[in-house]
């Protein structure tokens, strides 16, 4: 692969693992909806879709016609595409950076405050003031759970409610630094490292690839 689709294919996807190695070694949990988390792997993975499947079912007419401004309208339809994807995904919250006690510790807590009637049964709970059903759950070899709706029937104000009380409640703690990150961000740096010095030493070949990318109405 030539230096500068190794760029657009990979620098979206180092970016987003050094941002989520930082949010890991924060000394603080991370709360985010599962629609948000979503959007940031989409965006991680768009370098790829751009050089890779957008590249090469590149509608032609459409490039004749629009010339480079083919390549904003193909990357809007894959934005809201995503976006799209992330609105009719079920209810979710992601937790990054804590373990599974402490997940437990802060949901139970924060159900307690907002609807005494919650009830629990193992990992899930029902509120009815809320109008959810969730079940929580760790996630991966990081330090990280996520809040999953359970049944059809959410309330996707109680979820918002839910996500700022939590969100609340875990920026009053301190957490370890998650090291199991480290590997990623490590990663995510030496992707920008590899894809900075291709594009140096091919400065000349990057430019050349630049305007064929961009005149594909010829």
């Amino acid at each position: 692969m030539d230096a500068f689709h190794l760029a657009v294919a990979l620098t979206p996807l180092a970016a987003y693992l050094v941002a989520l190695g930082v949010i890991h070694l924060r000394t603080r949990p991370s709360v985010t909806s599962g629609g948000r988390d979503v959007v940031a792997l989409g965006l991680g993975i768009s370098g790829m879709v751009v050089a890779g499947p957008m590249e090469l079912f590149l509608p032609q007419s459409a490039a004749r016609q629009f010339g480079p401004y083919v390549w904003l309208l193909l990357f809007a339809l894959y934005l809201l595409s995503v976006i799209l994807l992330a609105l009719l995904a079920r209810p979710r919250l992601v937790i990054y950076n804590v373990d599974a006690k402490e997940c437990e510790e802060a949901l139970r807590e924060v159900f307690g405050r907002l609807d005494r009637r919650a009830t629990w049964a193992g990992k899930s709970v029902a509120s009815p003031r809320l109008a959810i059903h969730c079940v929580w759950e760790a996630v991966g070899a990081l330090r990280q759970a996520q809040v999953v709706s359970v049944g059809g029937q959410q309330n996707a104000f109680g979820w918002a409610v839910l996500l700022a009380a939590l969100r609340a409640r875990l920026d009053r703690g301190a957490s370890a630094v998650a090291t199991q990150a480290i590997p990623y961000l490590l990663l995510g740096l030496t992707m920008m490292v590899i894809i900075i010095t291709r594009l140096s030493l091919d400065g000349a070949a990057v430019a050349s690839a630049l305007e064929g990318f961009l005149r594909r109405d010829i």
